[in-house]
């Protein structure tokens, strides 16, 4: 019986979550078909269009993600080539002469050329990692990319070596800019290739507008280094409650100083050392930022030790402060230098 009344409970408990299906009383027709889904047929000729459709999509997703990814190669260490380029454009044919040769000489030996070579052993290293990945149009782009880096290369060492004689001859000098032209043939050449593969998939991806992914990259990693601000606040928070240090604070600073400042400056440099910057330029500014927090920590650790003894050591204080504005002149030139990368491939460097 107790069974009974149990099974009866759970029919009608159940059946608040039935659903109600039209009846005449609503004048809509109860039957089947009303439930089935809808199955269009498509004849031969319109299925064969979707799935050359769906075909023709799935390539130009491939195209598009190994263009984008072998721009991001080809431009990772765009800052060797933009150096090469600054320097590079103070001479031509007509510009070199016996008066600035041993100049001309020394930056093409010391600037042009070294900063060209590293940029190529670069770009050869990354290209070879990512090799197995490209497609046989991508490999022509790049193996006449290659040419063109290769003649750009002969041009300059030719300039160089010219440079090198005490009495050249303009000729020599020529020969070596006629060399720079041809490699711009080449360079034209590849732009041509690249074209050809974006419009067969219609894709608007430009090979020289490098800007947009360069500002991507400068987004991800300003957002890296905020993500743990919640130390570094914690700390400077606690650094201003006792600022001025006096007699009558030093002790409850010092505890400050041991409990908080220390330990959460400590996880928060622990945190940044982590972050990988996105490129070669983000790595230098990441660098530079984590050595200034490590001077300034330094110094709040002799703040610390100043605290520790009464009465206060003001010399300790003073070397302390020092060592903190040290640091800060550091972290003063990363901003500096976040303003002008976001400057330059925002277009509005000039």
């Amino acid at each position: 019986m107790r069974r009974s009344v149990v099974l009866v409970a759970l029919i009608v408990l159940c059946s608040n979550y039935l659903p109600v299906y039209a009846s005449a009383e609503n004048n809509l027709p109860n039957t089947e078909s009303n439930y089935m889904p809808i199955i269009v047929e498509l004849d031969e000729e319109e299925s064969a269009e979707k799935e050359a459709s769906a075909k023709k999509y799935d390539e130009s997703m491939h195209a598009a993600e190994e263009l984008n990814q072998y721009k991001k190669i080809v431009f990772e260490y765009v800052d060797y080539l933009d150096t090469v380029k600054e320097v590079a454009s103070k001479y031509s044919k007509d510009t070199i002469t016996q008066k600035n040769r041993l100049q001309a000489y020394s930056d093409y030996n010391s600037i042009i050329i070294p900063n060209y070579i590293e940029y190529f052993q670069q770009l050869n290293v990354d290209y070879d990692f990512n090799k197995s990945i490209f497609s046989t149009e991508l490999e022509k782009i790049n193996d006449t990319y290659i040419l063109y880096l290769d003649t750009t290369l002969d041009g300059f060492i030719k300039i160089r070596d010219t440079l090198s004689k005490t009495n050249f001859k303009k000729s020599d000098i020529i020969a070596g800019f006629e060399k720079l032209d041809e490699a711009e043939v080449y360079y034209n050449n590849m732009l041509k290739l690249w074209d050809a593969y974006t419009k067969e998939y219609d894709l608007l991806i430009k090979f020289d507008d490098y800007s947009p992914m360069k500002i991507k990259e400068l987004n991800r990693f300003k957002s890296m280094l905020l993500i743990n601000n919640v130390y570094r606040d914690n700390a400077v928070a606690e650094i201003k409650k006792y600022n001025p240090i006096t007699e009558e604070n030093r002790k409850q600073a010092y505890i400050s100083y041991n409990n908080v400042v220390i330990p959460n400056f400590t996880k928060f440099i622990s945190l940044m050392k982590k972050i990988e910057a996105p490129n070669h330029q983000l790595h230098d500014i990441h660098s530079m930022y984590i050595k200034g927090l490590e001077i300034q920590f330094q110094g709040y650790n002799m703040f610390k030790d100043a605290l520790y003894k009464n009465p206060l050591n003001i010399n300790k204080l003073t070397a302390a402060w020092k060592k903190v504005n040290e640091g800060q002149a550091y972290l003063d030139v990363v901003n500096k230098n976040i303003k002008l990368y976001e400057a330059k491939y925002s277009g509005s460097f000039e």
